[in-house]
């Protein structure tokens, strides 16, 4: 059965993750060498190894962001505007092929948001309802035309940075993306991580896929 795990220069440039790692274990020393007590020494135990796990777990997740200038997605700490996520022994047509399977559970209808390169690349062209309260009290909605891309290569899945391709008012009127998303302050507006719905849909692929791989019926 193939292991998954996401190829390191290609997701962080700088391995914040590893750094932190890294630290954390540091800590776990001084913590044990502390005058701090027996019960206490173990609730910070327990802390930073529950911090170490989330962290090693974060590297095999999409994790893309909002960037505030281009009101686009990225990768934050990076210089690369994508994933790469190893599958170790399968083939190009293999991943392809359960990524396929993966997106037919994710979307009722995939045959009508897909456009794909046989064994290449799976393109997703599909809308999402964005709902929240203004002011608390008043409900509306956003609807967002967003486009996922995935290309594949023997072992490995590339997964491009998503592209919001158009943000309609709850009365179906385009507008600019940068007066849904941005404050008069010029930072990200109240409600914005609502729009990171796109991390969910593609970890939930991934999940899928890692699953169709242990799935020996």
């Amino acid at each position: 059965m193939s292991k998954t795990r996401v190829l390191d220069g290609k997701v962080k440039k700088n391995n914040y993750g590893v750094h932190n790692i890294q630290y954390l274990f540091v800590l776990l020393h001084k913590i044990k060498r502390s005058n701090h007590s027996l019960f206490m020494k173990k609730i910070l135990l327990f802390s930073i190894i529950s911090l170490c796990a989330f962290f090693v777990n974060a590297q095999y997740r999409a994790a893309f962001v909002i960037d505030k200038n281009t009101c686009q997605y990225v990768v934050p700490n990076s210089e690369k505007n994508y994933y790469v996520f190893n599958f170790e022994g399968e083939s190009q047509s293999s991943l392809y092929n359960k990524a396929l399977m993966a997106i037919t559970k994710t979307y009722v209808s995939a045959k009508d948001v897909v456009t794909k390169v046989e064994n290449s690349m799976i393109s997703i062209n599909s809308n999402k309802t964005i709902s929240y309260m203004i002011g608390g009290i008043l409900p509306t909605s956003n609807y967002v035309n967003y486009v996922l891309e995935f290309e594949f290569k023997d072992g490995r899945m590339k997964v491009n940075a998503p592209t919001i391709v158009q943000i309609r008012n709850k009365d179906g009127e385009p507008g600019r993306t940068r007066d849904f998303l941005i404050n008069g302050k010029g930072e990200l507006a109240q409600g914005s991580e609502l729009y990171l719905f796109v991390n969910d849909i593609i970890n939930n692929i991934l999940n899928n896929m890692r699953s169709s791989s242990n799935d020996d019926w």
